[in-house]
Formats: structure tokens, sequence, C-alpha cells
């Protein structure tokens, strides 16, 4: 399939240009591990393309639904808490778009100088081919930047030590999740990030059907043992427990509107079987009940 290319249309070169306000920028800081920064997506009155000027990894806040085209393909992905990205150098997002015109995000710049500073000139750059972009559940990826952030954020108050260790720390993560070799074989039996999108939006954009593994496994073309095996190792919770999350997680949300509906009617819109089944859940889940929800976020 070709990209169609829509005219006319904002064009932009790079992530480090001017469709981001930096918001922080570990630069010129007493920080002494990789870049790391924060910065808002301005308003855009229309589509645009961007592109990495080097690898970068991080997160976005907070939730939302980014589109984008690239090298043949259309791609769409929600990005909610937890959820990480990794762009390749040069990887392009043309006619980019996402639902709100601005989020922040939180991201690493693998700038080649500085790994060179890090590793030291004894020490041999490794090899890496890394994969083009990939959007994960990658928790440990996410916490390290996150500490990252905060500590040269703070004015690296634990000093040089731990900006460098927690900068190498990353690097050996990246280097074996995100290198192509390293990935190929990590990956085995695990969903693609393409494959995992597509059962993601299913399962919201279905949330109140009696979803099956048989259903959900005929999605991908994949046998329902091999489906349940690769979700359960990219996932870490079986499909059964993915839907149950998704239903709570909705239903949360529908609870902190001022216009939420009862909750028997809840609980059917979301394929509990009943409003005991639903309340039951919640609470495993959550902590306390929908009723308590309901009055503690009002």
């Amino acid at each position: 399939m070709s990209v169609q290319v829509s005219s006319p249309r904002r064009k932009r070169s790079a992530i480090d240009k001017d469709e981001f306000e930096t918001l922080f920028s570990s630069r010129g800081t007493k920080w002494s591990g990789l870049t790391v920064e924060k910065a808002r997506q301005l308003s855009a009155d229309s589509p645009h393309d961007v592109e990495a000027t080097e690898p970068l990894v991080g997160y976005v806040q907070p939730s939302i639904e980014v589109k984008w085209a690239a090298r043949g393909a259309r791609h769409r992905c929600t990005f909610r808490p937890g959820v990480s990205v990794f762009l390749n150098k040069h990887y392009p997002l043309y006619e980019l778009t996402a639902t709100t015109q601005e989020f922040d995000a939180i991201f690493v710049r693998l700038e080649r100088p500085k790994i060179a500073e890090l590793l030291h000139d004894d020490v041999r750059l490794p090899k890496v081919d890394f994969l083009d972009h990939v959007i994960t559940n990658d928790d440990q990826a996410i916490g390290m930047i996150g500490a990252m952030y905060a500590e040269a954020r703070a004015g690296s108050p634990a000093g040089g030590l731990l900006a460098q260790s927690i900068s190498l720390a990353l690097l050996a993560h990246v280097y074996d999740r995100y290198d192509r070799a390293n990935a190929a074989r990590r990956f085995e039996s695990r969903l693609s990030p393409r494959q995992d999108e597509i059962i993601s939006r299913y399962v919201r954009e279905n949330i109140g059907s009696d979803l099956s593994v048989t259903e959900l496994a005929d999605l991908l073309q994949l046998s329902p043992a091999y489906f349940c095996k690769a979700f359960a190792k990219t996932r870490g919770v079986t499909p059964h427990r993915f839907v149950l999350n998704e239903r709570i997680s909705i239903a949360m949300e529908k609870l902190r509107q001022p216009s939420a509906p009862v909750l028997a009617q809840l609980a059917a819109d979301l394929g509990f079987a009943n409003q005991a089944h639903f309340s039951n859940v919640f609470r495993k889940i959550v902590g306390c009940s929908p009723s308590e929800f309901r009055s503690a976020v009002r």
C-alpha cells in the first residue's frame, strides 16, 4: 500500500525543530548522563511531518490517540500510562495527527557523542541495528526515564554517579530490547506491536460483547493456544484478565463523569453478567466498590 500524501500539510524536518516547545532539557545542567528532556507538542492546524535526528525512547502524557503514515503503511496507536515509544534515527512520521493538539512527552536522546563519553574511548561502541519504531509496555524503560527526568529536573542532587549509572542501565536495556537481532530473539512467541495494537483497539471497541479467545486469535490468524501464550508473554496477563482490566478502566472513566449511567446499565454496557459481578470485579481490581469510587471522585 502506498502512502497518500495530503496537500497542503505542514512540513517539519526534525523532532528538535519547531513542532515541540522544550519545557526542560538536561543540556547545560549538572546532569551528566544521556540527555533527558520534556517537551510539549504545539497546536497544529493540519497534519505535519516529523523525524528524529537521533534515536529516542520515552513516553507521553496524558492519554492520546496518534495517527501517522510511514514507509508505505498507516498507523494508529493510543498512548496510555505505561505505554512507551522508541523511534529510530530518521524514522519519518508523515501526516502526524493527535486527538489533542497539545501533549507532553518525556524522552531520552541516544546521542552517539554522549554514548561514547559514557562508554569511554577504551570501549568499542556496540554495532546496533535498531528497529524503526516500537510501541509497547516497557515499564523498565519508563521507570528509568522517569527517574532520570526527576533527578535532572531537581538539579542532580545525587551527583554524576547516579546520572551515569542510570544512563548506562538504560543503554543496556535499549540495546537488548530494540536492536533488531536481539528483538527477534526476545519477541519469539510474542505479539508484535501492531498485533498488540489490533487486539487492544478491538477489545475497547467491543468491550460490551462476550469476547472469546478464539475470536481474538482469529483477528491475528493465530491458533487460540499460540495466541494465549504470546499474549501473556507480551502483556504479562492472560487475555481474560486484560479484558477485565479494560472494562474496569472504562468504568472508572464513566464514573468520573457527571452523567455516568446507573451501575446496572454500566455493568451491562461493559459486558458483565450483572451488577453484582461488576461490583465484585471492580472491588478486586480498584480496592473499593463502584459506588464508593463514584463518591470519592465527585
